[in-house]
């Protein structure tokens, strides 16, 4: 509903590649004012949009993970977003011919189809192989909603195939998604299963908590993640309402704190067990800033050149100043780190 409503109706409009691009000028110099350097960010099916997202883009000088979004089926009622796989690999070549790994390697261009419900299993596989080939990352959705995995399930699983049998993340990783180089956005509804398999391929995951929860998706399990495949946070403009990072990883933290209350009122687990459960542990302010530092470079792979102040990196920061006395006005010594708690 959010996405026929809201997002095709504007993705529609950035046919008009003046228009994208006075968009996306927007998009990124807010990016920067919020403090991002770094981004993963999904264009449209359309290249002169998306191109004009580069651009605005490298004029920033910010890292930017780049891709046109790819769809067949189940769109706008029109059809007017969707377009065959051999059409959307066209733009795809054509971008990459002109952007990726230029702007002295800031640039890098990425596979995106939007999710398997817009997207049959055979495409998945020309956009994988299309992927690996030129050492591109790959990302989509994965069970950010309810009625998506169902409408998945229903779509995608074989003829004879029981419905409980069926596992969205096994879909993917038949199709090239779930490897070691694929990132997968929401993941608020992983099985056992999902999350073993997700974690013996060492899949990346991109956890959007203000977004889960301002389009009431749901909440992403992040204490059985964390520290068994990389994982960090995404604002998800506009699903989400905020490009803070600062207040995406405060909803990070609010999120495992209402799995531990859910466990507890849905009666499932005592509360001395819950609070004796590594599974349940608060997130602390070290792993928050982690999430969205250190964690966000090792997901998108460029680890090694940002992330943290390590001699040798890149200096991938914005400088802010306050006026004296500012913050003081708000917080005293003594109170400051337990207010931002």
């Amino acid at each position: 509903a959010w996405l026929k409503a809201f997002t095709f109706p504007e993705e529609l409009k950035h046919e008009d590649a003046v228009y994208a691009a006075a968009v996306y000028e927007r998009v990124v110099r807010a990016l920067v004012r919020h403090g991002t350097t770094t981004a993963l960010m999904y264009g449209t099916m359309h290249h002169g949009g998306t191109a004009a997202l580069f651009e605005a883009a490298k004029r920033a000088k910010i890292n930017a993970f780049i891709g046109n979004v790819h769809m067949e089926r189940n769109a706008d009622d029109k059809g007017r977003l969707t377009i065959p796989v051999e059409q959307s690999l066209e733009v795809t070549e054509a971008l990459r011919e002109t952007y990726h790994l230029k702007a002295n390697g800031r640039l890098h261009l990425v596979m995106i189809p939007r999710f398997a419900i817009c997207v049959p299993g055979t495409s998945l596989d020309r956009q994988a192989l299309y992927a690996d080939h030129h050492g591109l990352l790959k990302t989509t959705h994965l069970a950010e909603n309810l009625r998506e995995v169902w409408f998945t399930r229903d779509l995608c699983r074989q003829p004879n195939q029981d419905i409980s049998d069926f596992s969205y993340a096994r879909f993917y990783a038949d199709h090239g998604f779930l490897d070691g180089r694929s990132i997968q956005a929401h993941c608020n509804y992983l099985s056992r299963y999902d999350l073993e398999l997700m974690i013996a391929n060492q899949t990346r995951v991109a956890h959007c908590p203000t977004s889960n929860i301002a389009l009431n998706s749901g909440l992403m399990p992040l204490r059985k993640m964390l520290g068994k495949l990389p994982v960090s946070l995404g604002s998800d403009i506009s699903g989400g309402p905020d490009l803070s990072m600062l207040r995406v990883a405060r909803s990070a933290r609010e999120t495992v704190k209402l799995h531990r209350i859910h466990e507890i009122q849905s009666g499932r687990t005592h509360i001395n067990l819950v609070e004796r459960d590594p599974e349940f542990n608060l997130l602390t302010q070290a792993e928050a800033y982690y999430l969205q530092t250190l964690a966000g470079a090792q997901v998108l792979g460029v680890d090694h050149e940002i992330g943290t102040f390590e001699v040798g990196k890149y200096f991938d920061a914005v400088v802010a100043s306050y006026s004296a006395g500012e913050l003081e006005d708000l917080y005293d010594d003594k109170t400051a780190g337990s207010n931002t708690e």
